[in-house]
């Protein structure tokens, strides 16, 4: 009668376990995984804050471009208005005249137009007679020209329409650690701001409806 022997060797080895050279290896291994998935959490966080100032930036730009436009609607409207003031058009009483062409600083002393009136009490927040915050908003207004020239003046003729630019700067991570820097300071961003220093974003627009006429 032949007799059946029962194989244990297979039996044995899956008993056995892992090796510490095998258990070393896997700990390597999910170190390394886990090293890489910490840096990838790091990235996404970096991203989103990134993503947050952009947005916050882009909103303050809009809101200043609709606040100009809407002053100009509001004046080209008003028939025989001629008291340009501060009060009742602050932003274009301050980027017109001596200011065309250069950025102007939107500041705590701008009469009835204040970022932490209309956008709520945070970082963006300005104090009195100083101008400090997180995010600084600059604007200017340039008239458009053409070629085409008045025969009565002989000088270039001035179409109704100015071009809004509006500027928005805020601090760039570790910028606190450059030397002589105070980046709390928004009129030291007045001039083309320091990019190593500082994220810009800019959007522009245009004034119509007669404005140009009626202010000079």
């Amino acid at each position: 009668m032949r007799h059946r022997t029962k194989n244990t060797h297979g039996t044995r080895d899956a008993r056995r376990g892992f090796t510490l050279v095998e258990v070393m290896v896997a700990m390597i291994v999910f170190a390394i995984a886990l090293m890489g998935l910490v840096a990838l959490q790091k990235v996404s966080i970096t991203a989103a804050g990134s993503g947050r100032d952009h947005t916050v930036a882009a909103n303050l730009a809009r809101y200043a471009i609709t606040w100009l436009q809407n002053e100009a609607a509001h004046y080209a409207k008003t028939e025989g208005d001629i008291n340009f003031n501060d009060v009742d058009y602050p932003l274009l009483y301050g980027g017109l005249d001596a200011n065309v062409g250069s950025y102007v600083l939107l500041d705590a002393n701008t009469p009835t137009f204040r970022f932490d009136e209309y956008l709520g009490h945070s970082a963006l927040e300005m104090y009195e007679d100083v101008d400090s915050a997180m995010y600084c908003v600059h604007y200017k207004l340039e008239q458009f020209q053409s070629y085409q020239v008045d025969t009565e003046t002989a000088t270039p003729y001035v179409p109704d329409l100015y071009k809004i630019s509006v500027r928005v700067t805020w601090p760039k991570p570790k910028s606190y650690l450059t030397e002589g820097l105070d980046w709390t300071d928004c009129s030291q961003r007045t001039a083309e701001p320091n990019l190593s220093d500082f994220n810009a974003l800019e959007l522009s627009g245009v004034i119509t409806r007669e404005f140009a006429s009626k202010v000079h």
